[in-house]
């Protein structure tokens, strides 16, 4: 039998169901506005975080699919005008073994613990950006297109701090919306779905539960939950610069001196928010854009340089 729960607009509304769990276009969640960003250093000691009621309904994938999860997780979401933060609690009855090695971006982290962020920011139920974090905060990050494919080569720019504590391990992410794209309504409902992995026990837990007839697992989007509660967001901008380098030499029989051609500059090229749209929003990829540690605030710019391109940020 089906119980509703329906909580304060602080948190999360949705089914439960001890059998069977409900649609995630059935579920929703609550991002909350704050007026103070928090520190992200995985300790989540701001008070703001324990007045909003967490998402729990976690649900096995594997091993056994639909099953309860055999430790809780709890998923707290705020937001500013500078990012959407993410407040998470992985409990642990053995926080000794969970497993925690990788300190490069990009690297395996299917080898530690480690969760994974869902954001399908058009809310298109089709396409969305994918955020990986380990225990340590250590990064990895995809675009997700048509429900069928992972770009990994798109690299994004946000913040995450993992720390092990007695309890199991707390993370905290901040993104930027500077780093996403999304609609330019007044108060834009995104897809969103969370994905915890407990490495030494092979177990997958979905928020909302994706079954496994969906074979495209966290790929499946228009099974996300729907986010609500965003308001007047601020839309990003950014300039691609790409660097070039001509050079070249003469030298005329005859004469002595060598003529040296030389020209350094560069090429910008002011990109419209649908054409980011085309190329981030929906997949198409943006290899070796660089990514800073700290995001860019609203009004200030930057430039990052990497691999022969460099972003501006403002």
């Amino acid at each position: 039998m089906l119980a509703a729960a329906l909580l304060s607009p602080l948190g999360l509304v949705g089914q439960k169901n001890s059998q069977a769990s409900p649609s995630g276009a059935a579920l929703s969640a609550v991002a909350v506005p704050i007026t103070t960003a928090p520190r992200i250093d995985g300790v989540m000691d701001e008070a703001f975080w324990a007045s909003i009621s967490p998402i729990t309904e976690f649900r096995q994938r594997v091993p056994v699919d639909g099953r309860p999860p055999s430790e809780r997780t709890e998923v707290r979401i705020a937001y500013d005008q500078k990012a959407i933060y993410f407040g998470m609690m992985m409990y642990d009855s053995e926080p000794e073994l969970i497993r925690n090695s990788i300190l490069v971006r990009e690297g395996k982290l299917s080898q530690d613990d480690h969760v994974w962020i869902g954001l399908d920011t058009y809310h298109d139920r089709r396409n969305g950006y994918l955020f990986e974090v380990n225990a340590f905060g250590t990064q990895g990050d995809a675009l997700i297109t048509d429900e069928s494919s992972m770009n990994w080569d798109w690299e994004g720019v946000y913040q995450s701090q993992g720390r092990i504590t007695e309890d199991g391990w707390v993370l905290e992410v901040a993104i930027p919306f500077t780093s996403i794209r999304f609609s330019a309504e007044d108060a834009p409902e995104m897809g969103v779905a969370l994905r915890r992995n407990i490495r030494r026990k092979n177990e997958e837990v979905f928020w909302p539960h994706i079954p496994a007839r969906f074979r495209g697992g966290f790929r499946q989007v228009s099974q996300y939950a729907t986010l609500r509660g965003l308001r007047d967001l601020p839309q990003g901008r950014y300039m691609e610069l790409k660097p070039f380098a001509i050079v070249g030499a003469q030298k005329l029989d005859g004469v002595t001196d060598t003529d040296v051609l030389d020209d350094i500059g560069v090429d910008s090229d002011r990109r419209s928010d649908l054409e980011h749209r085309l190329r981030a929003g929906r997949g198409r990829q943006c290899p070796g854009e660089p990514h800073p540690v700290q995001p860019l605030l609203p009004g200030e710019a930057r430039v990052l340089s990497g691999k022969g391109r460099a972003l501006l940020l403002w």
